[in-house]
């Protein structure tokens, strides 16, 4: 069974895949109010980490504003069992920003990260 988050203008599409056990988080992330997306999302994704023995969290970011990385960080770090978390960090080719912030959060949190190019 999957949920879809439709994306918009300044949210991505969230996909929460049950069979499979993943989520992808696809698009940009520039919400007018960081604080209340944020609010809105986590609980659903903790629900699904919280029901699952090990889950992919695939992100493929276009870009992400420096208020939502802070939020994207806190998100991270609730992931308490690293063991049951695998995060996949798809770049675009020529997009540095973006495969440097994955790298951050991967020695900043302490999960496995997977990186792929585009």
């Amino acid at each position: 069974m999957k949920k879809t988050i439709e994306a918009t203008d300044s949210t991505p599409e969230i996909i929460i895949d049950k069979e499979n056990q993943k989520i992808s988080i696809k698009g940009k992330i520039i919400p007018e109010n960081p604080i209340k997306y944020f609010a809105e999302i986590s609980p659903i994704i903790m629900e699904f980490y919280n029901e699952c023995d090990n889950i992919k969290l695939e992100f493929e970011l276009e870009y992400f504003n420096t208020s939502s990385a802070k939020y994207l960080f806190d998100l991270l770090k609730k992931f308490e069992d690293k063991s049951k978390v695998e995060v996949i960090w798809i770049y675009e080719n020529d997009d540095e920003d973006i495969l440097e912030a994955g790298q951050d959060y991967e020695e900043l949190t302490g999960l496995k990260f997977v990186f792929s190019c585009c």
